[in-house]
């Protein structure tokens, strides 16, 4: 494993027809994540969040999707995202 290589594109190439199983399968590996850094440089305070395909399986695979939902933050999902999340 390569640490320079998002973990996006991991899960393109293991799973190019489904995004969400290439999310699961790297979010849930030890190879993968020993990588992993989370991003700290954002705003303090904010009303909404961006949430991407990865977002919402990392926060429903840790448990945090109803923490999150309780914030009372608005959750925006892109176009693709939305779409890949129903249909998964």
């Amino acid at each position: 494993q390569n640490p320079n290589i998002p973990l996006v594109i991991r899960g393109h190439y293991t799973d190019k027809g489904n995004p969400v199983r290439g999310a699961i399968m790297h979010l849930s590996s030890r190879e993968t994540t020993q990588y992993m850094r989370l991003y700290s440089g954002g705003e303090e305070q904010f009303d909404k969040v961006i949430i991407d395909v990865y977002t919402a399986v990392y926060l429903a695979l840790m448990g945090f999707a109803p923490s999150v939902i309780n914030l009372d933050l608005k959750l925006v999902f892109c176009h693709h995202t939305k779409k890949v999340l129903e249909s998964w």
